[in-house]
């Protein structure tokens, strides 16, 4: 559907020519004449992709892949040691290169004038906040009824996955957070999706349909304030195109809706009877 949703409007507003001819093609000459572009600069996403798909520690991974980066830098693009840990520090700057024969454009200047851990520190302050509200609703109680609600209105699969998929947007909105909310809702529903002959990778799924891909779609949250800084666009400008995350829910829905039909769109607990599912 996002696909659909893109090839047409590409078509209807003809970006792919505009920006290859305003756009791209300075960008990449200002690049091409700032880096010794090749086959090395891929090394640390190949880092991260081979340490994704070995299960290695994230911490880990990203610190291999940011230390091996700074290195080529220093080694094939000629930066200092000096620019190459301010740069993981305060984040990169269009002055710590030579543009050969002009000054950097303002394009080259705004995709490149980023980064660092400096830059995270109000996405850091807002994850604290939201782990200290979280803690809060949890030891008051308010958490524990607002949920156990929900799953008592569940008498099916489908109001089962529904009330998880509400579950998981209502309190990703409270606490900014999807891995606070990943960790209260999953842990709440998981008796629920076991007693009704459920895989736990049913609730897993529920649980980011509701929480992972909601949370960009809502300003206040850490995904989107993360994701609005780094694109430099407002969350009320890209919500429309991330049609992927305004979808995912109702495929949900549908899943569970289909399967209490047809015993089709979701996996059965293993040992489990389908005859019992329902």
């Amino acid at each position: 559907m996002a696909l659909l949703v893109y090839y047409v409007a590409g078509i209807m507003t003809e970006g792919g020519a505009v920006a290859g001819s305003d756009i791209s093609h300075p960008i990449l000459r200002e690049i091409e004449q700032a880096y010794a572009v090749s086959w090395l600069v891929f090394i640390p996403v190949l880092i991260v992709i081979l340490g994704t798909f070995n299960r290695k520690p994230a911490a880990l991974v990203m610190v291999v892949s940011s230390v091996t980066a700074m290195l080529i830098g220093i080694g094939v693009h000629g930066f200092s040691a000096y620019n190459a840990i301010l740069s993981a520090i305060s984040g990169f700057n269009v002055e710590m290169i030579e543009i050969v024969a002009n000054t950097p454009s303002n394009m080259l200047e705004s995709l490149l004038n980023r980064g660092g851990v400096n830059s995270m520190s109000t996405t850091l302050i807002i994850i604290i906040a939201a782990f200290l509200l979280a803690a809060g609703m949890d030891v008051s109680g308010a958490l524990d009824k607002l949920l156990q609600t929900m799953i008592g209105r569940a008498k099916s699969v489908f109001g089962l996955v529904a009330a998880t998929l509400a579950s998981g947007a209502t309190m990703i909105a409270l606490t900014s957070h999807g891995g606070v909310t990943a960790l209260i809702v999953g842990g709440l529903f998981r008796d629920g999706y076991r007693d009704r002959g459920l895989a736990p990778e049913n609730l897993s799924r529920s649980l980011e349909d509701s929480v992972t891909i909601l949370e960009p779609l809502m300003p206040w949250t850490v995904s989107a304030i993360f994701m609005a800084t780094t694109l430099g666009v407002p969350t009320v400008d890209y919500m429309p195109w991330a049609v992927f995350c305004m979808t995912g829910w109702m495929f949900s829905l549908l899943l569970a809706a289909f399967y209490e039909r047809t015993g089709f769109g979701l996996k059965a607990l293993q040992g489990k009877a389908k005859s019992v599912i329902t």
